[in-house]
């Protein structure tokens, strides 16, 4: 059985482009019209299977895995793009704060998590996720290192919209805690942010990454 797939899909339309070159001057305009139709049903059909793997997000629960997808628009990193995996090399505990540059409280955390981050740099990355764009948030960040004069150290995901489906929270600041095998440990508010808590968090997910074996050994 010949077997079907998305770039085959894909492909499909440039082919038939060719067949309308072929049929155009022999078979007359009924073949063309029957080749132009067949050409536009799977553009439309592409369009619809794009917007249906877009609807098909829906938010993490507690203990499910979160795919290893590309976070794109990153400041404060040495690259604009970055997996989940590579976020968190070397067993990273994964911390995503969900935040805007007009909340008062998300701003408020914005130094204590700074310090958190230098505190577990080996152990822990908060990745920063905000929808604004990253025109926007770079104007934020430069007022806030001149005001703090100090240069901020988390990464920050901008014009984000696949994390903020994954974690559909309504709260902001909102946190969600990521093991290193990108299992959904669970959400918190502000309050639960502070090094006494990451430590026990580090001590529970190394037991439990254990346990689930999704990462290969010595990984």
């Amino acid at each position: 059985m010949k077997k079907t797939t998305l770039l085959g899909v894909m492909a499909e339309p440039c082919l038939l482009r060719q067949k309308v070159k072929c049929l155009k001057p022999r078979a007359g305009k009924s073949a063309f019209k029957k080749v132009l139709f067949i050409q536009t049903a799977f553009a439309v059909f592409l369009c619809m299977y794009a917007n249906a793997q877009q609807a098909t997000i829906k938010p993490l629960k507690i203990n499910d895995r979160l795919p290893d997808i590309e976070i794109t628009n990153i400041l404060n990193y040495n690259t604009p793009t970055a997996t989940i995996s590579s976020l968190q090399r070397h067993n990273k505990l994964l911390l995503l704060d969900f935040w805007f540059t007009s909340c008062a409280p998300c701003i408020k955390q914005i130094p204590k998590l700074d310090s958190l981050q230098q505190l577990f740099k080996d152990r822990l990355q908060i990745l920063m996720v905000t929808f604004e764009p990253d025109s926007l948030v770079k104007k934020f960040v430069s007022k806030w290192e001149q005001q703090h004069d100090k240069t901020l150290t988390i990464p920050i995901a901008t014009a984000d919209t696949i994390l903020q489906q994954y974690f559909n929270q309504a709260s902001r600041p909102n946190y969600a805690w990521i093991a290193a095998d990108r299992v959904n440990m669970g959400y918190s508010s502000s309050t639960f942010i502070s090094a006494s808590i990451i430590e026990q968090v580090l001590i529970k997910m190394q037991l439990e990454v254990q346990l689930r074996g999704y990462l290969p050994i010595g990984d």
